[in-house]
C-alpha cells in the first residue's frame, strides 16, 4: 500500500499516515475514509501524523487536492503533524499557509517521528489542562 494508515498508540488519540515514495490522490482519500472511520468511533481529539518518503513528490493537481482534503476537518481532528517534507513540499506549506493562514495554527512541521511525537505531546498536555 502506498498510503498506511494505523493508530500510532495504543490509547489512540493519535493516527498515522505513512507515505511511500509515489502514491496518487486516490490513494490518499481511500487511506483518509479509513482515518475518518476510526476517529467516528472514539470521542475525544484525535491529532494526526503524516509521514512522507523524504524522497517523495506530490500527486499532480495538489493545490486543488490539498484545498479540498483540508475543507472538511473530522469534528474529533486535533493538530496534524507532518514529518519528512523535502524542499519542494515545504514550499507548497508554504504557499498553502499564506492562502489559508488557519493552516499555520493548525499544522506543525516536524524533523522526525521522535519530534512530531513530543510535539503531540506537548499540545495533548496543554489540551488535558485547559479542560481542567
Amino acid at each position: 500500500m502506498p498510503i498506511t494508515v494505523q493508530w500510532h498508540n495504543p490509547e489512540q488519540t493519535i493516527v498515522n499516515f505513512h507515505f511511500t515514495a509515489a502514491w496518487t490522490w486516490a490513494e490518499y482519500d481511500t487511506a483518509a475514509q479509513q482515518a475518518r472511520t476510526m476517529m467516528d468511533n472514539v470521542q475525544h481529539k484525535i491529532d494526526i501524523i503524516l509521514e512522507f518518503d523524504p524522497k517523495g513528490r506530490l500527486p499532480g493537481n495538489s493545490f486543488l487536492n490539498i484545498q479540498r482534503a483540508i475543507a472538511n476537518p473530522h469534528r474529533n481532528q486535533g493538530i496534524i503533524v507532518i514529518v519528512g517534507l523535502n524542499v519542494f513540499i515545504r514550499m507548497v506549506g508554504s504557499v498553502m499557509e499564506s492562502v489559508y493562514p488557519a493552516l499555520a495554527r493548525e499544522r506543525k512541521l516536524a524533523a522526525n517521528l521522535e519530534e512530531a511525537q513530543r510535539i503531540i505531546s506537548e499540545i495533548q498536555r496543554e489540551r488535558s489542562q485547559s479542560t481542567i
